[in-house]
């Protein structure tokens, strides 16, 4: 629970800082800015989300760890980040090209400096995670993330063009490197010794991080379907806004889970037990969150963003759905790496990257906006849901009848928070935007919670994520209750 709290502590202060430097650069920057540096990011980020996570969990899922192992994991690190970077560089003329984009060839060229550092970053922060030290976790993930954002924030106010958005990534990221040395004592040299045991297991890990990249950003490679840099600058806002609440509260837990996890694998049962205590916290989260944020996605994109980005708004409804719905997805990767699954992990990733290009693919000469290419991914996302569940039923033998318990009540409360959203506050009352949203989020969080309690009730208050919540909340009152002087 305390690693949990952290968790979410760093991803929010992350967030927090994501979001605010986000709204002070859409207002000083155009769609086109955002656009042309996401076509840049389809191929560094690509290359940073498979070079980054694999060493890290392979020195997490060590059981007997020692130097030599520590060391040839940053030496894995190293190589695969200067091939990376090799990669870039070669493939940024095409990247270009297909964009009909000459100008994201340079800047390619320049975030290169990006993939080629990040193998150096310092491989002991890795042992925070395994140690379930996440305080100092939290202090190295805010650090990562304020570096690039003050310096970013300060070009945009002087350069108002997308340089600002370039250099402050590389010397944000330059910083990050440095802090992760400053915040841990080890110190890694060049070893080669366990080379082939940390590939073998972290290679199975970049397959699915490239597959999980792919899932999130190959849709964009299908924009100039129906636009240019700015349709593409609108698409990638968007996206990063609607994954935001969902992406925020729950996905980063599986920076928890997956050591839990890890150390419950000789306790079948416990595994079981404690995936259906996940699942079930997910479903009461995430649904009503990610829904609600799409039914006030017009309001908050207007009063937060500006006019010039409601564009966006039907890939901010869409989406943020979709985030929901991910992240209970989401719940399985941590408990199939942490059994050894690899395969069947990435291999569930690649399935849905497949789904979405397929049916983008097809429907491409069909579409008429941004927002289609956004319900393709929605599409995608709904039919690689119950084949990701299957995969957990299979894997720690939990039985589907407990599976559905996990979350049928949460879909019917908040399909009635929805219903209510739409015919008794729609989107069309004649109230000032910001008053208007106000109440419909009180509104459909007071439906949706007094939806949850009543379903409990009528099912006879059996034990899960509800009951784990008033027990908190009534311990917490009580603890409250007995601090008070006289109490």
């Amino acid at each position: 629970m305390q690693g949990g709290v952290w968790i979410f502590l760093g991803r929010w202060s992350i967030r927090g800082i994501g979001v605010l430097s986000t709204i002070i650069l859409a207002r000083l920057l155009a769609p086109a800015d955002f656009g042309l540096v996401a076509i840049c990011l389809l191929l560094t980020g690509l290359a940073q989300a498979i070079g980054e996570e694999g060493q890290d969990l392979a020195v997490i899922r060590k059981q007997n760890l020692d130097r030599s192992y520590m060391d040839s994991a940053w030496t894995a690190s190293i190589i695969t980040g200067v091939a990376l970077g090799a990669g870039v560089l070669a493939l940024a003329p095409l990247v270009a090209a297909y964009f009909n984009e000459p100008r994201a060839k340079f800047l390619i060229q320049i975030l290169s400096i990006r993939v080629f550092m990040m193998g150096f970053y310092n491989i002991g922060v890795a042992l925070n995670r395994r140690d379930f030290n996440f305080a100092k976790d939290f202090t190295y993930n805010v650090l990562e993330k304020i570096f690039p954002a003050v310096i970013t924030v300060l070009l945009a106010y002087y350069l108002r063009n997308y340089w600002a958005l370039v250099i402050g990534s590389v010397a944000g990221y330059a910083g990050a490197i440095a802090a992760s040395y400053a915040l841990h004592s080890y110190r890694p040299r060049l070893c080669f010794k366990h080379l082939r045991e940390v590939w073998a297991f972290s290679g199975w890990v970049v397959l699915e991080k490239f597959a999980s990249f792919g899932s999130v950003r190959i849709d964009q490679f299908f924009i100039p379907a129906v636009g240019g840099a700015t349709q593409l600058g609108h698409y990638h806002v968007g996206s990063e806004l609607a994954r935001m609440p969902v992406g925020e509260l729950f996905m980063p837990l599986d920076r928890v889970l997956f050591p839990a996890y890890a150390r419950l694998m000789q306790q079948p049962g416990g595994l079981a037990n404690a995936y259906i205590q996940v699942l079930s916290v997910a479903a009461i989260v995430c649904l009503p969150v990610s829904i609600g944020f799409a039914m006030i996605a017009s309001d908050f994109t207007q009063l937060v963003y500006g006019e010039k980005w409601i564009p966006m708004i039907p890939v901010v409804e869409l989406i943020a759905i979709a985030s929901g719905v991910a992240a209970l997805i989401s719940t399985v990767t941590p408990i199939l790496q942490a059994a050894g699954k690899s395969r069947l992990s990435a291999g569930l990733i690649c399935l849905q990257a497949a789904l979405l290009v397929t049916g983008l693919y097809f429907l491409q000469y069909r579409f008429n906006d941004i927002g289609d290419i956004a319900l393709v991914r929605l599409a995608a996302i709904l039919l690689t849901l119950p084949i990701a569940l299957m995969c957990v039923h299979w894997v720690v033998s939990l039985p589907v009848t407990e599976i559905i318990k996990a979350f049928w009540r949460p879909i019917v409360a908040v399909s009635g928070m929805t219903l209510m959203l739409y015919y008794v506050l729609p989107q069309n009352m004649d109230l000032p935007a910001g008053l208007r949203m106000a109440l419909r989020v009180a509104a459909g969080g007071l439906v949706y919670a007094a939806l949850l309690a009543m379903l409990w009730l009528l099912s006879g208050q059996p034990a899960g994520a509800e009951r784990n919540l008033l027990e908190l909340m009534w311990r917490r009152r009580h603890a409250d209750s007995v601090a008070r002087p006289g109490g």
